[in-house]
């Protein structure tokens, strides 16, 4: 196998990461205005060191790559650390670099801030950076654990008591663009069943806008529910939302009852197989 031209390079650096490779934490959060309703989350979605190193392992061979740290001191006693991530050009053989900064973390500092300032490097390659483009995320989030709520959190000072809440959160689902290969497996398993491949991609931006708006207000959990299973029934977003209007609930001005009754009737429409 012939080495990877720098465009072939870089097209490695810049695709998608595995799902299983994207993390996320808990950016902030805070007690629902309801008694008993769990705390909602916002949550960014990052990448390992390691994930980086095996990235540029694939586009540029194990020994086609280093990085060099140094410190950085500036007025008012604040620390940082820079890394500069050297490549090799695989056409011309000669060592580029790309550099970037980043301050000491809170925890573990010298080791956050080595981590930070490489990974910022990275995407100075394009590495990752498609992750900025998802902006904010609501995790899904419950009272007790659960398979897609297996992750423990507490809120900060909580709203009703000193010592915070508790609760469990799950990542978000990543759409289309952020998951490699979905587009090519799903027009191939298209093609496989039906003879032809799915020519328009199935988006939800409408509804994907009024979950956003629905930051800390009830219901949330639910209304990503019938999401979920409008995907899995192949439903547009326009269906989608003539769906809801059939069932008189209003997606511009939803209250928890309403999320509640589209989750149960989508369910029922799973149960049927679609109509």
């Amino acid at each position: 196998m012939s080495a990877p031209t720098m465009a072939e390079a870089i097209e490695i650096i810049r695709k998608p990461f595995h799902v299983a490779e994207v993390e996320w934490r808990i950016q902030s959060s805070g007690d629902s205005r309801k008694e008993g309703d769990p705390p909602w989350a916002i949550v960014v979605p990052y990448i390992t060191a390691r994930s980086v190193h095996d990235r540029l392992d694939e586009a540029f061979g194990a020994t086609g790559w280093y990085n060099e740290f140094r410190s950085l001191e500036v007025p008012g006693g604040v620390s940082g650390i820079i890394c500069r991530m050297n490549y090799r050009d695989p056409e011309s053989n000669e060592w580029r670099y790309k550099e970037n900064g980043a301050g000491q973390t809170h925890i573990e500092p010298f080791k956050g801030g080595l981590s930070d300032s490489e990974k910022r490097s990275f995407e100075g390659l394009g590495g990752g950076r498609y992750l900025y483009s998802l902006g904010v995320q609501f995790a899904e989030t419950a009272n007790k654990k659960s398979e897609r709520c297996p992750n423990w959190a507490k809120t900060k000072k909580g709203d009703r008591g000193a010592s915070g809440t508790v609760f469990y959160w799950g990542a978000p689902l990543l759409p289309d663009h952020a998951i490699p290969r979905v587009r090519a497996e799903v027009n191939a398993e298209a093609e496989s069943v039906t003879g032809e491949p799915i020519e328009d991609r199935i988006e939800y931006p409408l509804f994907d806008q009024v979950i956003a708006s629905m930051a800390g207000r009830h219901g949330v959990s639910e209304l990503r529910g019938a999401q979920l299973f409008a995907r899995e029934l192949g439903w547009t977003d326009d269906m989608l939302m003539a769906f809801a209007e059939s069932i008189d609930v209003d997606l511009r001005n939803l209250q928890k009852s309403g999320c509640v009754k589209l989750r149960d009737m989508m369910r029922e429409e799973k149960g049927k197989g679609g109509s």
